[in-house]
């Protein structure tokens, strides 16, 4: 019987610590390392670079890329939007 009432016993306190503590510095340690805004405010430019080598020089047609995004940035004026921000 006490085989049984000692798990019985632990296994709440290791639920709280598991979703007080675990999960929410678990979930602070990924958004530390991933970051869409780049994804999000320039499309164009990611899919252009996502093509290269990185060996040279990019293309002509990245900085094409990069232009046309921070056109459109500059134009709706997210450029400087803290979407981070925004979620919460």
């Amino acid at each position: 019987m006490s085989r049984v009432k000692s798990p019985a016993l632990v296994l709440p306190l290791l639920l709280f610590v598991l979703i007080a503590f675990a999960l929410p510095i678990g979930r602070m340690m990924f958004k530390a390392i991933h970051d869409d805004t780049l994804l999000t405010l320039m499309p164009r430019t990611t899919a252009a670079v996502s093509t290269w080598d990185g060996k040279d020089l990019p293309v002509e047609s990245v900085y094409a890329a990069l232009v046309e995004d921070l056109k459109q940035a500059w134009g709706t004026e997210d450029h400087g939007r803290d979407r981070q921000a925004d979620k919460l």
